[in-house]
């Protein structure tokens, strides 16, 4: 028997879908509107992890925990449920898993949680001494990954998994899937940063080939390709047929365009994808080294870049042309 948590985000979903193909049973916690997929093999959990009396029932009679709720935003509006459910949740999961004798435990992290010296190379080494990740999100990862790590010093199996930036179908009005909903609307603007980048279904495939193989007290990079923003774009957009980023966007003109959008947003009470933390990852370029995880599982391979865009670009079309 195995648990998802933040079984209806991006990874969570496909670590069910990939279950259920391989005839597990599993237990899956829903926080809000009970999801759609119902399966034979699929029991269905309503809980809020940052309450713990709510979890108890989800863990009995669980073999392997797969951690992946978790709050992304970069906005400073949103520390506290950042903290909350970031930190509070996954210290509540560690501890329920100590308390009912869990086999095993892997833990989705993020790249934000590597604010290296350098931006190329960046690999897994976690350094406790003087550690700043760059956003809050980062810092609360981090401090989630604290956790675990305390976790592990008291006898639980445990693995970490940092992907990159995520590349999937899903609910393209939040995270990283923004993206796709941008170039499906010819968003003419691009800069020249880049960073990592990784598919939905390498993230489950390594994350439960590296459970299956016991790669216990260890955090691994999962990362695809490195790649820049505009790269990225112009894939997508080709692959919808649509136009391709066209406008520089100067570091400068970035900051004064997300000053501009905030101070609508305040005043329209909405909530904007663009806050300055997004607008210096998109001008920053960063590289991240994924030899560890190929070096202990050397038969695993990530999907083409070109290959994985086709694919979740056909998945939204199919889905889009169902809707109208």
């Amino acid at each position: 028997m195995v648990l998802v948590t933040g079984a209806t985000g991006l990874v969570g979903s496909h670590f069910i879908l990939r279950f259920i193909e391989n005839g597990r049973s599993i237990k899956a916690i829903y926080n809000h509107t009970l999801p759609k997929l119902q399966h034979p093999n699929l029991e269905w959990v309503k809980a809020d992890i940052t309450q713990i009396e709510q979890l108890h029932t989800a863990f009995i009679g669980v073999d392997e925990v797969y951690h992946c709720g978790a709050k992304v935003s970069f906005s400073n509006k949103e520390d506290a449920s950042l903290y909350s459910i970031n930190v509070i949740g996954t210290r509540h999961i560690v501890n329920l898993c100590l308390h009912y004798k869990i086999k095993k435990l892997l833990y989705v992290s993020s790249i934000a949680v590597l604010n290296a010296e350098t931006d190329t190379d960046i690999q897994e080494t976690l350094e406790i001494d003087n550690y700043s990740p760059r956003s809050m999100y980062g810092k609360t990862k981090y401090l989630a990954e604290i956790e675990v790590w305390r976790g592990i010093s008291e006898g639980l199996q445990a693995i970490i998994v940092l992907p990159s930036i995520i590349l999937g179908w899903g609910d393209w009005n939040k995270s990283s899937l923004v993206i796709f909903k941008q170039a499906y609307q010819s968003f003419p603007f691009y800069t020249k940063g880049g960073t990592g980048f990784v598919d939905v279904k390498d993230v489950v495939n390594a994350s439960i080939l590296l459970m299956e193989n016991q790669h216990f007290g260890e955090r691994f990079i999962l990362n695809g390709y490195n790649a820049r923003f505009r790269t990225i774009f112009n894939l997508i957009a080709k692959n919808f047929n649509k136009k391709l980023p066209y406008i520089y966007l100067p570091l400068w003109l970035s900051y004064f365009l997300g000053f501009v959008l905030a101070l609508f947003c305040l005043i329209l009470r909405k909530k904007t994808f663009l806050t300055f933390e997004t607008i210096a990852s998109a001008h920053r370029n960063l590289s991240f080294d994924n030899s560890k995880l190929l070096k202990v599982l050397p038969n695993f391979s990530y999907t083409p870049l070109e290959q994985s865009i086709h694919d979740i670009c056909s998945e939204y079309e199919e889905n889009l042309q169902t809707k109208s």
